[in-house]
């Protein structure tokens, strides 16, 4: 079957593509850092309540949630602007085929923060787990959607088929093998953080590498000829696994004694957080 890929704009960028380019890179690296506080902060804070731990001690992670929120949110629009100048007929083209999940992400992004608030001023401690959950599903099924959205992004040879196959825009990509293992790639800095809270770097931190590793592969032997700098984010995502733990735990609990150091192997442990 031929692949149609549509044909690019004949305006010309208003900037040199290369430096389009780098404001993606690092534009898309801070969104992307920002997500995984928000993600780990929740989980951690969610890990938290079920401990038994009071509404006093959560009200620093659950009232800087929220302004974690705010910062994904602002982060997020210029990555996806840079986005569209330098693959505009591919984003837009993966967009279109997705569309009914694509549109759904706004109403799953107001979901999300609405819920980081009701359980920020909620009165009853018993149900400040339920908007945190609820908030943390839809924030995970964003990120399930963009992964789908990327995919679709840059495999041009399965438009026709799906469009042809239902136009009205409700596909998400069959190779569920590939989003299954990216979606993990995208998260797993999240897992990182908990690991470190629960001090299981054992298990958890193994999980982590691991998904990463996978993913990253198959980042690499889909992207590698299109977008350099999805592995270029890859690099990146290894890199601040570290700092992530510990600003997602800050956020998350308002302390800054945690034992990263011992967790993720400093002098006084293994990497596994071993006694030496």
């Amino acid at each position: 079957m031929e692949t149609f890929i549509p044909e690019t704009s004949p305006l010309p960028l208003q900037a040199p593509s290369m430096f389009i380019w780098v404001l993606l890179v690092v534009t898309f690296w801070l969104h992307f850092l920002s997500v995984q506080i928000l993600l780990g902060g929740m989980i951690i804070t969610i890990t938290e309540i079920f401990s038994g731990k009071s509404r006093e001690q959560l009200m620093e992670g659950l009232k800087r949630l929220p302004v974690i929120m705010a910062f994904v949110i602002n982060l997020g629009i210029p990555p996806l602007l840079f986005l569209q100048l330098l693959y505009a007929q591919f984003f837009y083209s993966s967009s279109v085929i997705m569309g009914i999940p694509w549109i759904s992400t706004v109403f799953l992004l107001i979901i999300c923060y609405g819920c980081l608030y009701l359980a920020r001023y909620e009165k009853r401690e018993g149900r400040i787990p339920i908007w945190l959950c609820i908030s943390l599903i839809a924030g995970l099924t964003i990120a399930y959607f963009f992964t789908n959205n990327v995919t679709w992004m840059v495999h041009p040879d399965t438009w026709q088929a799906a469009y042809q196959s239902d136009p009205i825009g409700a596909h998400l990509y069959p190779g569920r093998g590939d989003v299954l293992f990216r979606w993990p790639w995208a998260i797993a800095p999240a897992v990182t953080v908990v690991a470190v809270w629960l001090w299981k770097a054992r298990s958890w931190g193994w999980l982590s590498i691991g998904l990463g590793a996978v993913g990253g592969w198959l980042f690499q032997q889909s992207l590698l000829e299109q977008n350099t700098w999805i592995n270029s984010l890859f690099i990146i995502r290894l890199c601040l696994d570290r700092f992530t733990c510990r600003a997602a735990a800050y956020c998350a609990s308002g302390r800054t004694d945690l034992p990263v150091g011992r967790s993720l192997g400093a002098a006084e442990g293994d990497q596994y957080g071993h006694s030496p």
